[in-house]
């Protein structure tokens, strides 16, 4: 049972982690695109 809580918590944040790269990735390429002279003006 301890085993099968370790695996599971490994698998959930590599997931988890694999996501919010993914997700944020998407996020600032969409960002850059529709806005290429700049996120400041």
């Amino acid at each position: 049972m301890q085993l099968l809580t370790s695996v599971y918590c490994v698998f959930f944040s590599s997931m988890n982690n694999f996501i919010f790269h993914a997700t944020s990735s998407s996020l600032l390429f969409d960002a850059l695109r529709e806005q290429p002279d700049g996120l400041y003006e």
